[in-house]
């Protein structure tokens, strides 16, 4: 991304370098104490129960079929619909400043409620669901923008390369969604991306699978991480964009989105904020998946989200 952010100039003042969100202040890490001694024990207790979970969800622990997961193989082979949703990052900021949480932990929210609003329109009961997520985040250690040669210095604090994970996240479901408090989403999803990422689960994932390229190659690398993905009903993907608008060869950009294809779910959402919105685009699979009702259910979601918070 910072290679393709370095061919864009600001369509205000192409001199300028690209403007992008600030990132949140770090919490303050409390000095030794009983509590923070049980906080680690506590800690370590999850890392533990988290990668023992994660590794059974890739191997043997797959979703159940349902209004989102139709269980047959090839589903990345099948033919796709796109659709794009939008929402002002303004109501965005207040949903975030009412859990305490980031944009990532919203928009994952308002998709989950989302999902549960649509399966209960197609005549499912979701109480008691196995849904999970694959949901992306980034796991550098400066979460602001770099350029490429700030990456490529030698004593660089985030260096060159892909430093995401892709967490296994349950998705909170319930018997009536219709009545359910919609702030109970985006809370228990921002608990339990933050619990994922603090936890050293994602440590010893990247260790398992370090020793796996390292016994059978990168090959059997790609095998487990796309049947950890086949294994869940849904993906997730959040990237930072510009505040300002962009160009590119002197013609200004509209609208900035992406999607990934090739994937084994039958819904996917790739979402960027862009000039003071939050593009959602939904990747869903044709004939499966009706976009329209789905559209209709997270625009729902949003606005009862939204309602809850202010």
């Amino acid at each position: 991304m910072s290679i393709l952010y370095s061919y864009f100039k600001s369509a205000d003042d192409p001199s300028r370098p690209l403007t992008f969100p600030t990132s949140r202040k770090q919490e303050v890490r409390e000095g030794p104490s009983c509590r923070g001694v049980m906080r680690n024990l506590s800690s370590g207790l999850y890392s533990i129960t988290d990668f023992c979970w994660t590794v059974w969800k890739s191997t043997f622990g797959a979703d159940a079929v349902s209004p989102i997961r139709p269980g047959y193989p090839e589903v990345q082979n099948r033919p796709i619909d796109i659709s794009l949703l939008e929402f002002p990052m303004n109501d965005i900021k207040k949903m975030k400043e009412k859990i305490k949480g980031t944009v990532n932990d919203v928009i994952s929210g308002v998709i989950f409620y989302g999902v549960n609003l649509y399966m209960h329109a197609c005549g499912h009961n979701s109480k008691g669901a196995n849904v999970t997520a694959i949901v992306a985040v980034n796991t550098r250690i400066l979460r602001a923008y770099q350029t490429v040669e700030e990456m490529t210095k030698p004593n660089s604090k985030a260096p060159w390369g892909n430093n995401i994970a892709l967490l296994s996240v349950a998705v909170p479901m319930c018997k009536d969604s219709e009545n359910v408090d919609p702030l109970y989403f985006i809370g228990k999803t921002s608990k339990t991306i933050k619990a994922k990422k603090n936890s050293h689960g994602l440590f010893l994932t990247g260790l398992l699978l370090k020793t796996m390229g390292k016994v059978k190659g990168p090959e059997a690398i790609f095998k487990y991480m796309h049947k950890t993905m086949k294994n869940t009903s849904l993906g997730i993907s959040n990237l930072v964009g510009p505040t300002e608008q962009m160009m590119i060869a002197n013609h200004p950009i509209d609208k900035f989105y992406f999607v990934a294809t090739g994937g084994p779910h039958s819904v996917f959402f790739g979402v960027v904020s862009y000039m003071g919105r939050l593009n959602v685009i939904m990747r869903t699979e044709r004939g499966f998946i009706n976009p329209t009702l789905m559209v209709n259910c997270i625009e729902k979601s949003f606005q009862r989200i939204l309602e809850a918070a202010t």
